[in-house]
């Protein structure tokens, strides 16, 4: 089925890990980082996120490239489900993330927050990933990392 319209995908690989992700209801898109050091850190961060989710990345010194890499994947597998890439610039795009529940603020020109739902996972130590699909009615049948 070459021109299956009803599938929707998207994958993302980094480090030796990959992951993949697949809907027949909506627009999905994934992310996944492995932990690593940045010699840029300090100019992507005040490149790529707004001051609340700068200040949430810089809170705590012990977690900074962990949450980094968590809000970059957050915005990433975002961009990517919208079907935008890096052409919608990830500064235009908020978040926030309470009691470990990502929470879209809003996108400058782009869709309903409310409609978006964000799952963060952890396959190993060292990775951190993001999944974000479309309606509540979705249902996860099985997640796994390669």
């Amino acid at each position: 089925m070459t021109n299956d319209t009803s599938l929707f995908f998207n994958l993302s690989n980094s480090g030796k890990k990959a992951v993949f992700a697949f809907s027949r209801n909506a627009d999905v898109g994934i992310d996944l980082e492995m932990i690593r050091t940045l010699p840029d850190l300090e100019e992507l961060i005040q490149k790529n996120f707004t001051t609340k989710e700068t200040e949430y990345i810089n809170k705590l010194e012990n977690e900074k490239l962990k949450r980094f890499f968590l809000f970059w994947t957050i915005k990433e597998s975002y961009l990517k489900a919208i079907g935008e890439g890096m052409r919608l610039t990830p500064d235009n795009l908020e978040f926030t993330i309470e009691s470990d529940t990502i929470k879209f603020i809003g996108a400058k020109g782009f869709d309903d927050p409310t409609s978006w739902i964000f799952q963060k996972f952890e396959p190993e130590e060292n990775y951190i990933g993001t999944l974000v699909y479309q309606g509540k009615s979705t249902i996860m049948q099985s997640f796994s990392v390669i």
